[in-house]
């Protein structure tokens, strides 16, 4: 974590899994400040501190700025799947804070796919390394499912379901696509990170329009699905 006086602790990170192995796929790595000057500083910490960190602490560092700190105003965001990646995306991060055209960033964009991004587990990797996260997507599945009647939670956290109905099932996809939608979207703006636009294809413009009135078109979507 970031200390005021004297920087990063090598020490001070929390890692999920209670061990060391690297998990696959991306991390996200969050890191906030109250002005821009403040962000700039903790940006040159990190970046220090990563050069020098170990490959396998990637999950407990990245996880520490998710959870362990307040989400302010001015705002960094990465995923990545690597330390390497991580330090090349602080490195051109900070290379653009002294660019002579001095461009301020307005925001960043979600964007949702429609079917075919799916498949049987798909957010269980994130609810492993997350539990804010796996909270708002076991909320959601519970809904999804005293609606439907299908295991939702299993085809999004599960290696296989034992139903009748797979997630490659036209019903269950659906409503598995948009409930891993609106968590990971509500989760991120739980971290600060809010959309300053949104867009979607296919299944995925029900869950851009309506990024604001979630609950209304989740139920309707739901409705749709068992017609």
């Amino acid at each position: 974590m970031i200390s005021s006086s004297t920087g990063l602790k090598a020490g001070a990170h929390y890692d999920p899994a209670g061990n060391k192995k690297l998990n696959n796929g991306p991390h996200l790595f969050v890191v906030s400040a109250k002005t821009m000057s403040s962000l700039k500083q903790y940006l040159h910490k990190y970046l220090a501190f990563c050069r020098n960190a170990a490959p396998d602490q990637l999950p407990s560092i990245c996880y520490t700025t998710c959870v362990g700190r307040e989400h302010y105003r001015y705002r960094f965001a990465t995923a990545v799947a690597s330390m390497e990646e991580l330090v090349r995306n602080l490195e051109g991060r900070i290379k653009n804070f002294s660019s002579s055209s001095r461009r301020a960033v307005k925001g960043i964009a979600f964007a949702f796919p429609g079917q075919g991004c799916h498949y049987q587990g798909m957010a269980a990797s994130l609810a492993s390394s997350y539990p804010a996260f796996k909270e708002i997507l076991s909320s959601a599945s519970s809904a999804a499912s005293k609606r439907t009647g299908l295991p939702i939670s299993s085809f999004l956290l599960d290696s296989s379901t034992e139903t009748g109905v797979k997630i490659n099932d036209t019903q269950a996809s659906q409503v598995s696509i948009f409930v891993y939608q609106y968590s990971v979207s509500t989760w991120l703006q739980t971290l600060g990170i809010v959309p300053a636009g949104v867009l979607g294809h296919s299944l995925g413009e029900i869950t851009a329009s309506g990024l604001y009135q979630m609950i209304i078109l989740f139920f309707y979507l739901i409705t749709l699905s068992l017609q």
